[in-house]
């Protein structure tokens, strides 16, 4: 329906929710744009569009930033209310294809993970990703550090598994998997490790991904706010970030573009909004991640690992949706290391140009004592 008038598609949408009203009970199974109802690739606008019609959204993704969205749901009729109040365990059309399909997540950015209700705010019984998986090579042990304590990754030489030890021998190893491409260490109890807190991309195949590694020599926690910055891609990094102009941002409105705060069920963080669209979103998933989305399918993942006092690595991945052009240039032998050549060497640019301003703030702060 990206075609069809939007006076055709709201016509077709009541008929279709009027029939289910009427109906002993209904499922609806779409996979098609909602546009102009459902604008954004979000769940939750959609659990709002499917809730003023009388309907239960069960399941949701989208993909194209939302130009497609994919949606089961039932309608909630006087017969489904019956069903459900029945003895009968799964008798009404929501109790059967609840266990089918997975719930709906509320999440502004690509990935998404369970997160223990009411958990305090802590930095252990975490997950942290401490490398990307294609740096580690079969049985060559791979050093690295995780708030000043040595770690040293094995994959097994056979391929697969891989291992991780701390400064002690003799001691237990980290319980650490592999998951869509980085290397993730829990920090904590090894019997509390929870894989389902993995952070999980819905579709990795639909993308492309590059892979940085940036090394600071200042504290995590300026590399963690400098992400979380918006604004300051304007001020710091015009000419450097050609596209600005296309988020919205330009000196004629600079003053309008507003934050606007959300805590969806991952993590929290802001939405850049102009007059008329939705410029960038930003959300912290604490305590070392913040990913940056918006609504052109493109989005970047900063694993800001603190290797140590003054140290610290961040594991930047940015995708790339694959649209009919990229994939096409993708089939091209050598369109694919030109690219990650190109975007590493972009990122290094932005790298040197936040590490400039953040050793200011370091410096300010750490050594002067002044308040952040």
């Amino acid at each position: 329906m990206f075609y069809v008038n939007p006076a055709a598609i709201a016509a077709l949408y009541d008929d279709l929710f009027t029939y289910g009203k009427q109906a002993g009970e209904a499922q609806y199974s779409f996979t098609d744009s909602m546009r102009p109802f459902v604008q954004g690739p979000f769940s939750d606008e959609a659990m709002r569009f499917f809730g003023r019609e009388g309907v239960d959204l069960l399941c949701h993704t989208a993909r194209w930033s939302g130009a497609v969205q994919f949606a089961h749901a039932v309608a909630r009729t006087p017969a489904a209310a019956l069903a459900r109040g029945s003895r009968a365990a799964g008798c009404s059309l929501r109790e059967h294809v609840s266990p089918l399909v997975e719930a709906p997540v509320t999440s502004y950015a690509p990935e998404r993970a369970w997160r223990p209700p009411d958990a305090p705010a802590s930095f252990n019984n975490s997950w942290y990703a401490v490398a990307f998986s294609s740096e580690l090579q079969d049985a060559a042990p791979y050093a690295t550090r995780l708030f000043g304590e040595p770690l040293a990754l094995t994959r097994h030489p056979a391929g697969g598994a891989v291992r991780c030890a701390g400064p002690d021998s003799l001691a237990a190893g980290y319980v650490v998997v592999e998951h869509q491409g980085l290397v993730w260490v829990w920090r904590g109890d090894p019997a509390s490790a929870d894989h389902r807190m993995l952070p999980t991309h819905p579709a990795p195949e639909a993308t492309h991904a590059v892979e940085t590694i940036l090394d600071y020599g200042c504290d995590w926690k300026y590399i963690v706010e400098n992400n979380l910055d918006t604004p300051h891609l304007y001020w710091l990094h015009d000419g450097s970030i050609p596209p600005i102009e296309s988020l919205g941002c330009n000196r004629a409105n600079i003053g309008s573009i507003g934050l606007r705060f959300f805590a969806d069920d991952v993590g929290v963080g802001h939405i850049g909004k102009t007059s008329k669209k939705v410029t960038k979103v930003v959300r912290y998933d604490a305590p070392n991640v913040v990913r940056h989305g918006g609504v052109s399918g493109f989005s970047e993942e900063f694993n800001i690992v603190p290797l140590g006092p003054h140290r610290t690595r961040v594991l930047l991945r940015q995708r790339f949706p694959k649209g009919p052009i990229l994939s096409t240039l993708l089939r091209v032998p050598g369109t694919a290391p030109v690219l990650q050549y190109l975007v590493r060497n972009w990122n290094y640019q932005i790298g040197l140009e936040d590490y400039c301003v953040m050793q200011g703030q370091a410096h300010n702060i750490d050594d002067f004592g002044a308040l952040p």
